[in-house]
């Protein structure tokens, strides 16, 4: 069975028709988008804020019904909305006395917010163009079974790889992670100072524990029927680093296995055409999206050091849909308040200054050797696009558009968000065409980091390229030696049954 058919909440690929539609409705949103941006600007009583709205509600929905389920792409595309969809519908319907940054009120002018609500639809646009592109035309795509990377005898042996793998890399990094940042969190601890020394400093524990349980989800999905016992053991590893304190890396990818779980019923669910199932479905989800939400709420407020009898205190007035806890009325968002405020910030830099023109991505080639090296590092633009000179505006972390509007403008916004999901469908396009386990993993390793690398810090896309990088050549290094001492092996590829 195709991995594509076992999951397609995470293989899911769409048909070329509803790549088309999708083609489609994006172009006639950017015509209305911009034709609605334009209006605005020539004259101010253009309702604009209101047209965005159900222009960027109709694409969400234009997204799901040609996504296939597929979460991983869809987590993609409504981390991106959830943000720009909440700043359009609070000035509709507040008209600008309610905000949604922290800091900084004086900077979110109607101005500053207009570019920031068409840049997100541009990106928005982008994204679903860059993902559909790949399945356009299906005419010569054939999903093939996994096969195995190495000239073994028998395909069982090639899953026992794939599990010990995954296994390995899951459980040790995921145990490192807990180690290095000072164990489970309790009353008292500060959240910053809890680390410990591993000997040498290193940064991307989440992406080697990522790769093992990517590994985990595709030996599950090379059995007739899903093997739950790896989804749930990559899941305990994943518990580990909420227990430590932290969220993005975390909590978000413990819902998505959370559902694969539960799969088979999400299938009944879209095959059935009683409204009744996708009523039930889409209540499960929001439960459990709210319930991720309040977790990571409590992590965020238990992890500072607060006292445990002042946590449900500060839950009740911060959970409030709007507060006043940055001495303005704001639509609360916890996190993202502040990737907003990183957004307005390098829209009004960018005004004042100029576009960076690409240089904040071509630092990104000077960070690529690992820290422990030593070697001179330039500081990332999640460390500086949170300041309008001195005022603070965010407290770290960049958002997937706003750096691109810092580098390229609103042009910037679509190219950079059609690139990214490109590449991630065509790592899909080409693990399911040539069934190999190299690609499937680069792409579910890229999905599952996904609020990382879309919020906080771009670079995680070039980082997690450049250790897939290292991976290959490993790989490819193994397979010379394979051939050279194991003289029983048969140079063939098994495919797995």
């Amino acid at each position: 069975m195709p991995l594509n058919d076992s999951i397609p909440e995470l293989f899911g690929v769409p048909e070329p028709i509803q790549s088309r539609k999708a083609v489609a409705g994006s172009l006639i949103t950017l015509a209305i988008g911009f034709l609605a941006y334009l209006a605005v600007q020539l004259w101010s009583g253009f309702p604009f804020f209101f047209v965005m709205t159900i222009v960027l509600l109709l694409h969400a929905f234009l997204a799901v019904v040609t996504s296939r389920i597929n979460l991983l792409y869809l987590f993609r595309y409504f981390l991106v909305l959830f943000l720009i969809l909440s700043t359009t519908s609070a000035w509709w319907i507040y008209g600008g006395e309610v905000l949604m940054a922290p800091f900084g009120a004086q900077y979110q002018t109607r101005k500053v917010t207009e570019v920031l609500v068409f840049a997100g639809l541009l990106s928005l646009c982008g994204s679903l163009l860059g993902w559909h592109f790949p399945f356009f035309n299906r005419s010569k795509f054939e999903v093939k079974q996994i096969i195995c990377l190495i000239p073994i005898s028998n395909a069982p042996m090639f899953r026992k790889y794939l599990e010990y793998s995954g296994l390995l890399l899951a459980i040790g990094f995921g145990c490192l992670y807990f180690y290095a940042h000072g164990g489970m969190i309790s009353q008292g601890d500060i959240y910053t100072e809890r680390s410990r020394s591993i000997g040498f400093q290193f940064n991307v524990f989440n992406i080697f524990q990522f790769t093992g349980i990517a590994l985990l989800v595709l030996a599950a999905s090379t059995y007739s029927k899903l093997n739950k016992k790896f989804i749930i053991i990559a899941i305990l590893t994943l518990v580990l680093g909420v227990l430590s304190g932290s969220r993005a890396d975390y909590l978000p990818q413990i819902l998505i296995l959370t559902v694969i779980l539960f799969h088979q019923k999400i299938a009944t669910i879209a095959s059935s055409r009683d409204p009744w199932y996708w009523l039930k479905f889409i209540f499960v989800m929001l439960f459990c999206t709210v319930l991720c939400y309040y977790t990571a709420l409590f992590v965020a407020i238990w992890r500072t050091g607060v006292d445990t009898h002042d946590i449900i205190d500060i839950l009740s007035h911060r959970s409030r849909f709007i507060n006043d806890i940055y001495g303005h009325k704001m639509v609360y968002l916890e996190t993202g308040n502040m990737v907003l405020g990183g957004f307005c910030a390098a829209i009004v830099n960018a005004s004042n200054e100029g576009f960076l023109l690409g240089s904040s991505y071509f630092n990104y080639i000077l960070k690529a050797p690992p820290a422990f090296l030593g070697l001179p590092r330039p500081l990332g633009l999640e460390w500086t696009v949170g300041f309008i000179g001195n005022d603070r505006m965010s407290q770290g972390g960049v958002f997937e558009v706003a750096e691109a509007y810092y580098n390229f403008g609103l042009l910037g916004c679509f190219f950079v968000s059609f690139l990214i999901s490109n590449i991630f469908a065509r790592l899909l396009k080409a693990g399911l065409m040539r069934g190999s386990v190299f690609f499937l993993m680069w792409y579910l390793v890229t999905g599952f980091m996904g609020l990382r690398a879309i919020w906080y810090q771009n670079f995680a896309y070039f980082r997690i390229a450049t250790i897939m990088g290292l991976f290959y050549i490993g790989y490819r290094l193994f397979l010379v030696w394979y051939s050279r001492y194991n003289f029983s092996a048969k140079p063939r590829i098994e495919v797995l049954e």
